[in-house]
């Protein structure tokens, strides 16, 4: 069950990045519910909030609570929020919180890449402190981010894309590959080490503004955790 929600949490919450992007269209500022399951059956329900605050701030949130079974008896509960800021086609601050809690326990994870420094200060067990001139994003923003490339129309659709993402005290370069797979969508994989037997695939639809509406992950011997779009909603301002 652990491995289980972390595999969801790291791949399935929407989000963005910060490698260079070439004229990126974000989506209009949205609400949208997931139901998360695991061998097929329900455990939680995400609901994700994306917010444009300015013509280049940038809001998301997610809220991932237990519904059934284990997630539910242990209060499974878990909210991020990154704040992001976005000029000359790059994302150029970057501000990540995550608090979680489950049955007694409670853990907290939190970051920020300011656009003045070159510093990286957070806070998981230990505090950290990284001297990089890359502003990495959090797993938390992947998918979005995964949407903005696969959806750009004024440039050629790119099939490999790598993104630099911060994990605990470490930036990891996460490496894709993005396909056509219908004149609905496109898939994403992420691509593994070739002695792994992990995979993680993300659906896009390109006429809901290329909205993450399904992902799987996949580990040895384990139930596939799916996530699947339930609700999506454009919100004002």
């Amino acid at each position: 069950m652990k491995n289980a929600v972390f595999y969801f949490l790291l791949f399935s919450s929407l989000a963005v990045a910060s490698f260079d992007i070439k004229a990126a269209t974000f989506p209009a500022s949205y609400q949208a519910t997931y139901t998360v399951s695991r061998g097929g059956k329900a455990m939680a329900e995400q609901t994700t909030t994306f917010k444009s605050v300015s013509p280049n701030q940038y809001t998301l949130t997610d809220v991932t609570k237990g519904t059934h079974g284990l997630a539910s008896f242990t209060g499974f509960e878990r909210t991020e929020t990154t704040h992001f800021q976005f000029e000359h086609n790059q994302t150029i601050a970057v501000e990540h919180n995550m608090q979680q809690k489950v049955a007694f326990k409670s853990k907290s994870y939190q970051f920020k890449a300011l656009a003045t420094e070159n510093t990286i200060s957070g806070q998981g067990k230990q505090a950290f402190t990284l001297e990089t001139t890359i502003k990495p994003i959090s797993s938390h923003m992947l998918p979005l981010w995964l949407s903005i490339q696969a959806c750009d129309d004024t440039k050629q659709l790119t099939n490999h894309i790598n993104v630099p993402v911060l994990k605990s005290k470490r930036i990891k370069i996460y490496e894709f590959s993005i396909i056509d797979e219908s004149p609905q969508l496109y898939r994403v994989d992420r691509i593994y080490p070739t002695d792994t037997q992990r995979s993680s695939q993300i659906w896009l639809d390109k006429n809901k503004q290329c909205l993450p509406i399904k992902t799987q992950h996949r580990e040895p011997e384990e139930p596939v955790i799916e996530t699947n779009l339930s609700t999506h909603k454009l919100i004002k301002l």
